[in-house]
C-alpha cells in the first residue's frame, strides 16, 4: 500500500525527473553537451601530443613490415623512413645502384634505416660507414648496427658449422667475425669542409630528422607551417587529432592548438660534437673507393663535398643527397660534381622542411606550393637510353 507521502514523492520525482530529462535532451542543451564533450576529447588529445619526450630515454624497438627488428626514438619517423627507403627505394633512382661488396658512406645516418636497407639488400656483403654526431641519435644507430652485425655473424657461423673438420670450422668462424664485425660501422661525429673539435649541434626530440648543425627556428617558417597544416587538415587520414581539429567549431581554438603543437615540436636541445672531413676519413679507414656517398645532413650537404680533396674525388662513384637550396646551393653542387666527372646528374623537388609535422598531425599529402628541398642523384655512368 502506497502512502500519500510516498505517492507524492514518486510523482514529484517522476515529474521533475522527466522535466530534467526533457531539458537535458532538448536541442540547445544536447548541442552544448556534445560540443563540451568534443572539446574535452580534443584538449585531452592535444595534451598527449604535447608531452615532451626525454632524449636520454631508452630507445624503443619495433618490427618492420619486412620482419626486421629496429630500435628507434619515434615510431612515426621509422614508419616514414621505412616507406621511403624500403618500399619506394627513394635512394636507388636515376641509375644509382648497389652491388655486393660495395663501400658505402652514409653522412647523416640518423638511426640507420638507410644503412640497414643497404645491409639487407646486399646480404651483409658491404662495408658501410655511417656518421651521426648527435649523442641521442647515435646511441640508437649504434644499437641497430650491433644487432645487424650480430645477426649477420650468427647466420654465417651457422652455415660454416656444416663442415666436418673442427679446425676448418674454427678458421671459417674467425674469418666470418673479421669480415662482418666491421660491415656496419657507426661513427659519432659529422663531416664538413674543415675539421673542428667542438661544434654546436641542434637536436629536435620530436623530429630527429630535423637535427643538425643548423637550427630551423625562425618565427616566419613556423607560422607558415601552421598555416599549411590548417589548410590541409581536411585531407588528414589515420590521425585522430587531425579529425578533431578539422571539426573544431571555434576557429581561434583550432589555430591556437595547431600553432602550439608546431611550436612545441620545434623545441630544441643543444649538444657539442666533432666535425671531420671526408678526406680525413678516407685516409684514416683506408678506403680505396666509395661506391655510394649518401648525404642527408640538414643544410650542410655542400660542406661535405667541399671536404673532399682533389686526390680523393676519383674514388667516389655515386652521390645521392638531400639538398636545401639556399644561396643557389643546388646549382653549386651540380657544378662541383660535374667538374669532377659526374655526367649523369638529376635534381628533383622534394618535400619541404617540417614535413614530419604534417605526417604526425595526419596530413598525408600537404599541398605545398614552395619547397627549397631537392633530391640530387649523380653517377659517373651515362644511363642506357
Amino acid at each position: 500500500k502506497v502512502t500519500h507521502t510516498e505517492h507524492t514523492t514518486q510523482y514529484t520525482t517522476h515529474f521533475f525527473g522527466g522535466a530534467l530529462a526533457m531539458e537535458l535532451f532538448s536541442g540547445p542543451t544536447v548541442l552544448l553537451l556534445a560540443v563540451s564533450l568534443f572539446l574535452v576529447i580534443l584538449l585531452s588529445t592535444w595534451r598527449a601530443l604535447m608531452k615532451t619526450p626525454v632524449s636520454s630515454r631508452t630507445p624503443q624497438s619495433t618490427i618492420l613490415p619486412n620482419g626486421m627488428r629496429v630500435f628507434h626514438l619515434l615510431r612515426e619517423e621509422v614508419e616514414f623512413l621505412y616507406q621511403t627507403i624500403f618500399e619506394e627505394e627513394e635512394y636507388l633512382r636515376h641509375n644509382v645502384q648497389l652491388h655486393a661488396d660495395d663501400t658505402i658512406v652514409d653522412v647523416g645516418g640518423n638511426v640507420g634505416l638507410f644503412s640497414l636497407y643497404c645491409h639487407r639488400k646486399l646480404g651483409g656483403r658491404l662495408r658501410l660507414l655511417a656518421f651521426e654526431p648527435l649523442p641521442p641519435i647515435y646511441r640508437v644507430l649504434e644499437q641497430n648496427f650491433a644487432l645487424a652485425n650480430r645477426q649477420q655473424i650468427a647466420l654465417a657461423r651457422t652455415s660454416s658449422k656444416h663442415s666436418e673438420h673442427r679446425e676448418e670450422t674454427e678458421a671459417k668462424e674467425a674469418k666470418v667475425a673479421a669480415t662482418h664485425q666491421g660491415s656496419l660501422l657507426a661513427l659519432p661525429y659529422g663531416l664538413s669542409s674543415r675539421p673542428q673539435k667542438s661544434v654546436r649541434f641542434f637536436y629536435y626530440p620530436f623530429c630527429s630528422l630535423w637535427s643538425g648543425a643548423y637550427a630551423d627556428t625562425s618565427k616566419e617558417e613556423l607560422s607558415r607551417v601552421s598555416e599549411l597544416v590548417l589548410r590541409n587538415l581536411a585531407g588528414g587520414r589515420g590521425q585522430f587529432f587531425a579529425y578533431l581539429i578539422h571539426w573544431c567549431p571555434i576557429p581561434s581554438l583550432r589555430r591556437y592548438l595547431v600553432e602550439s603543437v608546431v611550436w612545441h615540436w620545434n623545441q630544441v636541445e643543444e649538444y657539442e660534437s666533432e666535425l671531420r672531413t671526408l678526406s680525413a676519413v678516407i685516409d684514416e679507414h683506408g678506403l680505396d673507393r666509395i661506391d655510394l656517398l649518401k648525404i642527408d645532413c640538414e643544410k650542410a650537404e655542400l660542406e661535405v663535398l667541399e671536404g673532399v680533396e682533389e686526390r680523393h674525388w676519383p674514388l667516389i662513384r655515386q652521390v645521392v643527397a638531400e639538398v636545401h637550396d639556399i644561396d643557389d646551393r643546388v646549382n653549386r653542387m651540380v657544378e662541383l660534381l660535374r667538374s669532377h666527372g659526374f655526367c649523369n646528374i638529376v635534381t628533383l623537388p622534394g618535400p619541404p622542411p617540417f614535413f614530419m609535422v604534417w605526417r604526425m598531425l595526419g596530413v598525408q599529402s600537404p599541398k605545398w606550393t614552395v619547397s627549397n628541398m631537392y633530391h640530387l642523384y649523380a653517377t659517373r655512368d651515362i644511363p642506357a637510353q
